[in-house]
């Protein structure tokens, strides 16, 4: 969801889309620089799951959205430079084992942290601090959980990861994932 504030009104609108917010001006008279977009607040959560990745090669490729979501690595030892190398990789069954649960959980993250810009939004306090690490925070742990994590924590990661990719998966997107219709660039990201 995107809140829109202005000078007169405040309206809510069902538009989610990452980016950044702007400063709120009351003393102008441009109706443009009286809003604040406020988008960066965790309230505009977009991510699709595995599955999604799985099955729409094209959007990884870059075809929706004009940019390649590939190169990603999973730690330090596992890197895919071609959508098709991820999508056999999320082909591959987990049967019960726990750095694949993590590894599938992990490319998700990253691709929707590459597409949709969400890797500054706090989502879930991993070591129970009482504050809410990013996105990008937990990635960077779930990658070093990859390379050397016990199984109890690949697991509890490969949760924490499966929560965040289904966490937006019912927010519209703003690319066509058929990728039929022309790129649209991806939003920025909130800094």
């Amino acid at each position: 969801m995107r809140n829109v504030i202005t000078s007169v009104i405040v309206a809510m609108s069902l538009t989610a889309v990452a980016g950044c917010v702007s400063e709120f001006d009351p003393e102008s008279t441009d109706e443009t620089a009286q809003s604040v977009v406020e988008p960066c607040d965790g309230d505009d959560l977009v991510t699709r799951t595995q599955g999604f990745w799985q099955n729409h090669s094209c959007v990884v490729k870059g075809e929706a959205t004009g940019t390649s979501l590939v190169p990603i690595s999973l730690g330090s030892s596992v890197r895919f430079d071609k959508p098709a190398e991820v999508e056999a990789y999320l082909d591959q069954p987990v049967k019960k084992n726990k750095l694949l649960i993590l590894g599938h959980q992990l490319v998700a993250a990253k691709l929707n942290e590459k597409a949709f810009h969400i890797g500054n939004i706090p989502f879930a306090d991993w070591n129970a601090d009482g504050e809410l690490e990013t996105v990008n925070e937990l990635l960077a742990i779930a990658d070093s959980l990859y390379d050397s994590g016990s199984e109890a924590d690949r697991i509890k990661m490969g949760t924490v990861l499966d929560k965040l990719n289904n966490a937006g998966n019912e927010q519209p997107l703003y690319f066509d994932p058929t990728c039929k219709s022309q790129p649209v660039a991806p939003p920025v990201e909130c800094e």
